[in-house]
């Protein structure tokens, strides 16, 4: 594994993500740790695509006015 593997997995990531609705037109930098740590972790892309799948139809069938999922954060990785 080179850094130019890792490089072409996070940007191939981070194109997944923002080309969802409702997403920033740029990902942040916690996007993009996420992103390589995923790498190093060697999560399949396809399985990165497939969730963040599932999230965005999970958001999109929720009723109006529903609460949300609270947030993960990085201590729960």
């Amino acid at each position: 594994m080179t850094p130019a593997d890792g490089a072409a997995y996070a940007a191939a990531a981070l194109i997944l993500y923002v080309d969802l609705p409702d997403t920033p037109l740029r990902p942040s930098a916690r996007d993009h740790w996420l992103a390589r740590r995923f790498h190093e972790q060697g999560i399949p892309l396809s399985l990165v695509e497939s969730a963040l799948l599932l999230a965005t139809l999970r958001r999109l069938i929720r009723p109006l006015g529903a609460r949300g999922s609270s947030e993960i954060s990085g201590q729960d990785m």
